[in-house]
């Protein structure tokens, strides 16, 4: 008899964490879209984040998400132009922790730039 006990309150416990896990899966489904407009840029930024030791560029004005947190306004451009300026400072990270972190190849797929 404590067998099934034992058996049904597990299940009950796997239950409720299932459960747990899909209401939070809805919750960022229907309310915070999993982010997937969050590079959608929806008005000016003007949180606390500094963005001057990027310098006055155009090609780097940051506006806000949906979220209210910074994006790159041309977020393709910003990168080219972050590649052309900061190339060498990249070669040398690349060079020094490529291997030890595994970085992979330095382009828009695998540098997240919003």
């Amino acid at each position: 008899m404590k067998i099934k006990k034992s058996k049904v309150k597990i299940f009950c416990i796997v239950l409720a964490g299932m459960i747990v896990v899909a209401a939070l899966f809805f919750y960022m489904a229907l309310f915070k879209g999993f982010y997937a407009s969050s590079d959608k840029p929806i008005g000016d930024y003007s949180g606390p984040a500094d963005f001057d030791f990027l310098g006055r560029k155009e090609i780097y004005h940051v506006v806000a998400n949906k979220y209210g947190e910074p994006i790159f306004e041309n977020s393709s451009g910003a990168f080219d132009e972050a590649e052309a300026d900061y190339g060498d400072a990249i070669q040398l990270i690349y060079d020094t922790f490529g291997n030890e972190y595994d970085l992979g190849p330095f382009n828009e797929k695998t540098i997240k730039c919003t």
